[in-house]
């Protein structure tokens, strides 16, 4: 297949273009009970400082710890 063989892999952390996955965690505020609001943690798609949420459970799943992925290799267009 002539389009796979103009792919390559690339096993950097983050892609060439700059966009990476990364897990997020965060938690509410100290001040229990006004600002304890929920913790928020899970895999994003970043780039700078400008976050995605990466929806990778089902409605009725959670990701727990964070080595719950696997992430392969970027596919990079040569």
């Amino acid at each position: 297949m002539p389009e796979v063989r103009a792919l390559t892999l690339d096993k950097k952390i983050t892609a060439p273009d700059g966009i990476a996955v990364e897990w997020e965690y965060s938690r509410g505020g100290n001040f229990f009970p006004f600002f304890d609001g929920p913790s928020r943690y899970g895999y994003d798609l970043t780039r700078g400082k400008v976050r995605y949420r990466l929806n990778l459970t089902g409605d009725n799943e959670r990701s727990y710890y964070r080595d719950d992925l696997l992430f392969l290799d970027w596919v990079i267009e040569n």
